[in-house]
């Protein structure tokens, strides 16, 4: 990876279903319109889409030298309009990150520095873009990930809740369980959680 390249793949919407190919885990071709004679097997790529909902959706690498063909059959249900897959030049891509279902929108870029002149949102395919920055994104992408999102009640039918939050506290019904310094594991605790559970 050293002598990696790093490009922005960059995808419109209106013309290929990005999304659903990654949803699908199936986005395995990139059509490259600039910069043919630079990208190269091992690459590196910040996939970025335009449209309503504009960011960074997938980080990858090139696993192919380019070579021109129309997209496969497995490629060709996610163009918009079928008359979109000509011949062209490609690369065959491994998705590494992929972002789907949380992407890094472009607002959330705007917020780093390091980011503000990353060559997205102009007409084309392909740009270059900086190690610096897919190492930023893919940190962005690390942190986003292990993130986690919990559904909180307190009390039945959450009736505590007022009073939970102008305290400035949660609680939780575990007062079988006492003091939790005395559990070596998380596992010990989940143990007995679940022998209240059968009693």
């Amino acid at each position: 990876m050293n002598n990696a390249n790093y490009w922005i793949f960059q995808g419109n919407p209106k013309i290929y279903n990005v999304v659903e190919a990654l949803n699908d885990n199936l986005l395995s071709t990139w059509n490259i319109k600039a910069h043919a004679d630079k990208v190269k097997i091992g690459d590196r790529f910040i996939l970025w889409l335009t449209g309503n909902n504009p960011g960074c959706y997938a980080l990858g690498e090139v696993t192919s030298d380019i070579y021109e063909s129309v997209d496969s059959e497995e490629q060709n249900k996610y163009y918009i309009d079928n008359s979109k897959n000509t011949s062209a030049k490609r690369v065959k891509i491994k998705i590494n990150k992929n972002l789907v279902n949380n992407p890094i929108t472009k607002k959330e870029i705007e917020k780093v520095p390091e980011l503000k002149n990353m060559n997205v949102g102009l007409q084309g395919t392909n740009f270059t873009a900086t190690k610096e920055e897919y190492q930023l994104l893919l940190d962005m992408a690390n942190e986003k990930s292990s993130i986690n999102y919990w559904v909180y009640a307190p009390g039945e039918q959450a009736d505590m809740w007022e009073e939970f939050y102008n305290k400035g506290i949660m609680g939780l019904g575990w007062d079988n369980l006492g003091d939790l310094t005395k559990y070596k594991s998380k596992d010990a605790i989940a143990s007995r959680l679940f022998s209240f559970s059968i009693n």
